[in-house]
């Protein structure tokens, strides 16, 4: 069964803002940048990667994944 568009918009949401959520409890404020640049991925895969990054890598090292993969 395909996911509605409304579905997939709150997914992407949710997993954005979990993103956001272990930057900021790893390592602090997460600045405008940072939360624009992952606003702009529509890729779920890509997300769900940027999660699990987010989780064991250094904050330079994933701000720049994001800024790169959000290009």
């Amino acid at each position: 069964m395909r996911q509605s568009s409304v579905i997939k918009e709150i997914l992407r949401k949710e997993r954005i803002q979990a993103v956001i959520s272990v930057l900021e409890v790893r390592f602090g404020e997460v600045n405008d940048a940072i939360k624009n640049s992952l606003a702009s991925i529509q890729d779920e895969e890509t997300l769900s990667y940027l999660l699990r990054q987010s989780v064991v890598t250094e904050k330079n090292d994933i701000e720049k994944k994001i800024l790169a993969l959000s290009a």
